[in-house]
């Protein structure tokens, strides 16, 4: 037996996808590069499913704070350490932050006049998804 869910992809334009660059560069100092290529599924992939547009944010893999020994075997599957996990928890947190204090029309949340093209719930607006898996 097997499951599998069509993959999808956020457009890079979208606020979320924004926000949690933003973030990822103002917690590692370093300008975002690109995203790495991710398969499986995840929760992420469940929620855009359901039309809402999806950042995945994670910590670096194999992890990099984590002893050498612990990344032998799945090649640090289901390791990680707090330092590690932090990256993602600090990006969250400025993701959450920055769309929280923007207006409903800079969201482009439905029925918002000013709605910015391309954002959800705007006009044109596609949603097709992605996992921004670095970010």
């Amino acid at each position: 037996m097997y499951g599998s869910l069509p993959g999808g992809l956020t457009d890079y334009d979208n606020w979320i996808i924004q926000s949690a660059q933003r973030g990822w560069e103002q917690v590692s100092g370093e300008p975002y590069t690109e995203t790495p290529y991710q398969a499986g599924q995840t929760d992420g992939a469940m929620i855009r499913a359901l039309g809402i547009p999806t950042a995945r944010v994670g910590y670096p893999w194999p992890p990099a704070a984590a002893p050498a020994e612990l990344n032998e075997g799945l090649g640090g599957m289901g390791v990680a350490s707090v330092e590690d996990v932090l990256i993602g928890v600090r990006t969250i947190a400025y993701s959450i932050v920055d769309t929280l204090t923007r207006t409903r029309a800079e969201l482009g949340l439905p029925g918002t006049p000013g709605a910015v093209a391309g954002a959800p719930g705007a006009a044109g607006a596609t949603d097709a998804t992605t996992t921004a898996g670095g970010l």
